[in-house]
């Protein structure tokens, strides 16, 4: 039930803060499906992200936040502010819903200079995603950002494109992300029917009072925090009076999914039971429904105390969608806020307050050209599979040989690690679990019966690891991954040994 009502007040936030029963409201939301429901389509979006306030508080206020940051961790967050400071993103997409597929080139825009670079393309292709992952070490070395070898390993020099495998995905705990791409037109078809029986039937007097007509097919709209807040605290107290409308269109919905669509919103398998609950829950909400109303307004009134009022004040976001042609939209979306207010409610009234301002702020604007076709190749040459990443990756693991830590970078990103490996000292010699080294690392580590040994096979040959074997399981020095192609450097300072791949 908890997951049903989390989808419900999603849905609330996102047709109740742009759309409503005036004739701005409902012409905004019908221009939006207009939009959605192209078929065939090319546009470019250019996104500029600001965050050189947020990246100057980190750097000099860290210790107030209560957060250190290793020395690798400091320089990717340089790197990044260096990128967003510079450049701004740049997306070409060309997309064809009915057949499933297209293409997404992700661009960097030079501020000072204009000048564009190709940092990768994405192309979709049925139920298959690739992944130019060429691109990405050629702009990442041109920049001086990383070079080649920083990267990938030898074998991983050959790889052009990564390929994603959008079923094996629908089989994982990421199925969800399947449909976040796009790749199904039929499930948004059916999201926008459900949120037009919302305003038919749950939000047909309701109004936002945000949205302004500013020319034949073009509005646009701005909100602050606080107005964003009463505008959900409204429509759902609306919804709670008009509660049984809802349950209808939301059965109706569910009644129309594919078990392939259902299962992706993680509401659970049978549909029986999702609408059983549901009819249900009518009784509770009619039963608590003046308990709720009142809660509502309570918060709605805490929003606007000289606590709270400063953090919703900060935020300001602003939409326009306007329609050019028979053929060609526009819109543009900009969010800004000064974390500042907000920062200093999680620390408390202290000594370590925030004084000066943290302003965050982004600005996306696009423009979409409606197209009669749209054709796209899958690349077949140096193609992987993303499975097997960490074949062709840049791998380094630091040990701690006296607590077994580790923690280990994939081409230069550090991942993170929540245990810790089973070190062995034997005659004064740190002993690593070698089935464990090995596969975090991403290869494959047998064992072969007859020679009672560990191996790995490299080119084809066998490759065998002497050690000691404890409890059924094989351990052995650092210096024996030497054998397999592996690196090892010692850091007596830290006590680390360093594992590169």
């Amino acid at each position: 039930m908890k997951k049903i009502l989390s989808l419900f007040l999603v849905t609330v936030m996102m047709v109740t803060l742009f759309t409503g029963c005036t004739k701005e409201e409902l012409g905004l939301w019908n221009l939006t499906k207009e939009v959605s429901n192209l078929s065939v389509f090319e546009g470019t979006e250019n996104i500029d992200i600001n965050a050189e306030q947020l990246f100057d508080l980190i750097d000099k206020e860290s210790a107030k936040l209560g957060t250190e940051f290793t020395t690798e961790q400091k320089e990717i967050l340089n790197k990044a502010r260096v990128f967003l400071r510079d450049n701004s993103i740049q997306l070409f997409v060309k997309y064809n819903k009915d057949n499933i597929e297209g293409m997404i080139e992700v661009n960097t825009i030079t501020k000072k200079t204009n000048e564009k670079k190709t940092f990768t393309t994405m192309i979709l292709k049925g139920e298959k995603v690739y992944i130019n992952v060429e691109q990405i070490v050629a702009y990442l070395s041109n920049s001086g950002l990383y070079q080649v070898d920083q990267l990938l390993n030898n074998t991983g020099k050959s790889v052009k494109y990564i390929m994603i495998d959008l079923k094996d995905l629908a089989d994982s705990n990421v199925g969800s992300l399947k449909y976040s791409m796009g790749t199904s037109q039929a499930l948004t078809d059916k999201y926008i029917k459900f949120a037009d029986q919302l305003f038919e039937v749950v939000f047909k007097d309701f109004t936002t009072g945000q949205i302004e007509k500013t020319g034949t097919d073009s509005y646009s709209m701005s909100i602050n925090g606080e107005e964003m807040m009463d505008v959900a605290v409204d429509a759902a107290i609306n919804l709670i009076n008009n509660y049984d409308g809802f349950a209808e269109a939301f059965v109706n919905l569910i009644n129309t999914l594919t078990d392939e669509e259902l299962k992706s919103l993680n509401l659970g398998d049978s549909k029986e039971n999702i609408i059983t609950n549901f009819n249900q829950s009518k009784q509770s909400v009619k039963e608590n429904k003046e308990t709720a109303i009142t809660q509502m307004q309570m918060a709605k009134a805490m929003i606007k105390s000289e606590q709270y009022k400063p953090l919703f004040e900060s935020i300001l976001m602003t939409y326009s969608l306007a329609k050019k042609s028979s053929t060609n939209y526009t819109d543009e979306f900009s969010f800004k806020m000064n974390l500042t207010p907000m920062i200093n409610t999680i620390i408390g009234q202290t000594d370590a307050m925030i004084t000066n301002e943290c302003n965050i702020g982004i600005v996306a604007t696009s423009n979409i050209t409606k197209l009669s076709s749209v054709s796209i190749t899958a690349p077949t040459e140096g193609v992987i599979d993303v499975k097997d990443i960490k074949k062709y990756a840049k791998q380094k693991l630091k040990v701690n040989v006296d607590n077994g830590a580790y923690n280990q970078t994939i081409s230069e990103f550090p991942t993170s690690s929540y245990e810790n490996l089973d070190v062995k000292l034997i005659n004064d010699y740190s002993y690593l679990p070698a089935r464990k080294v090995v596969e975090i690392l991403g290869d494959e580590i047998n064992w072969d019966n007859t020679q009672k040994k560990a191996y790995v096979t490299i080119n084809e040959e066998k490759v065998y690891l002497e050690g000691v074997i404890i409890n059924e399981r094989t351990y052995i020095k650092v210096r024996e991954l030497e054998k397999i192609g592996y690196k090892i450097n010692w850091n007596e300072k830290t006590r680390e040994a360093e594992i590169e791949k």
